[in-house]
C-alpha cells in the first residue's frame, strides 16, 4: 500500500483526483442534491 501511495503521488501531483476523493464528493454532491429537494418539497407544501 505504500509503495503505491507514493508512485501514485509522484505520478499525479496535485492534480489527479484519487477515487476515493472522487467518491467523497460524489457522495457529497448526492446529499446536497437530495437537500435541496426536500428544502423545495419543505416550501411547496
Amino acid at each position: 500500500m505504500s509503495k503505491k501511495k507514493k508512485r501514485s503521488k509522484k505520478k499525479g501531483g496535485k492534480s489527479k483526483i484519487t477515487k476515493k476523493e472522487l467518491l467523497l464528493l460524489t457522495i457529497y454532491t448526492i446529499q446536497l442534491l437530495v437537500a435541496v429537494i426536500e428544502l423545495i418539497k419543505i416550501i411547496k407544501e
